[in-house]
């Protein structure tokens, strides 16, 4: 079958993102796993299964996945490790009887957005032909380049739903510790979010900064775009403050909630 025909016969094949869709149409809240980082491949599956139990909606995975110990004198090429994250993503729903109620996200890292962005687009739509996500999430965005939108385009038209989530609070740019960069940009970043709403972004939230850094996104990022939108802070607080506070962000209009993991290369200052 040709990697075309492949996409499009995909398209019509009932996935955990009709799930999402669903939630989406009806109000509901779409629990997002809480990625981190983690210390062996061996504990991917664990993790998974973990996050399905507890009722997440969505699971994570990428080509940031480490490779099993057995295979580490070796460094197996990105395209393997990625469809070896979607495969595993896959086998936790299966296993817990979710199939069709759980999406698998493909993480991309801001990184993608360069240049070169669009050739590793049509590499990786051609890599996870046959291990194929529900979605690809790009996450750790900050500032709004121009390549983004040929990357989403061209993500769009591999068939993949696309999500968008920026290091963004009200004050501007926000590093994981919440660091601010520049001053408030608010009008600027909300026409951004606008035009992604136009080109057919599936939604955009606010991720890997502070939890106290999240208040008030979401009703700013709603006088511009009609998106699901939601937020995924560092898990820099206890799980009991972490519900109080997702109880206030799904009150200011939050349609999915998780939570992330500290990037430690990036943790304590640097550019953005």
């Amino acid at each position: 079958m040709r990697l075309d025909a492949a996409f499009s016969a995909s398209r019509f094949q009932r996935s955990g993102y009709d799930a999402v869709r669903a939630a989406f149409a009806s109000q509901r809240c779409v629990l997002l796993d809480g990625r981190a980082a983690i210390a062996t491949a061996e504990d991917i599956p664990a993790r998974h299964r973990r996050y399905v139990a507890a009722g997440c909606d969505v699971l994570s995975t990428g080509a940031w996945e480490p490779a099993p110990a057995a295979r580490q004198t070796a460094e197996p090429h990105w395209m393997e490790v990625a469809r070896r994250g979607v495969r595993l993503a896959r086998e936790a729903i299966t296993e817990a009887g979710r199939e069709g109620e759980v999406a698998v996200a493909f993480v991309l890292d801001a990184g993608i957005v360069n240049p070169d962005g669009p050739e590793t687009v049509e590499l990786l739509s051609r890599a996870l032909a046959y291990e194929r996500p529900d979605l690809i999430l790009i996450e750790g965005l900050t500032v709004v380049r121009a390549p983004i939108y040929s990357i989403v385009d061209g993500l769009r038209s591999a068939g993949f739903p696309v999500w968008l989530s920026f290091r963004r609070c009200p004050e501007g740019l926000c590093g994981t510790y919440g660091q601010h960069w520049g001053g408030p940009d608010g009008d600027e970043f909300g026409r951004a979010a606008r035009r992604f709403e136009q080109i057919g972004v599936d939604a955009l939230l606010v991720n890997g900064i502070p939890a106290d850094h999240v208040d008030g996104m979401v009703p700013f990022l709603r006088d511009y775009t009609d998106l699901p939108l939601g937020v995924a802070p560092t898990a820099d607080v206890g799980p009991d403050d972490f519900a109080r506070l997702a109880k206030q962000w799904r009150g200011e209009g939050a349609q999915l909630v998780g939570g992330a993991g500290r990037d430690p290369a990036r943790a304590r200052g640097g550019d953005p």
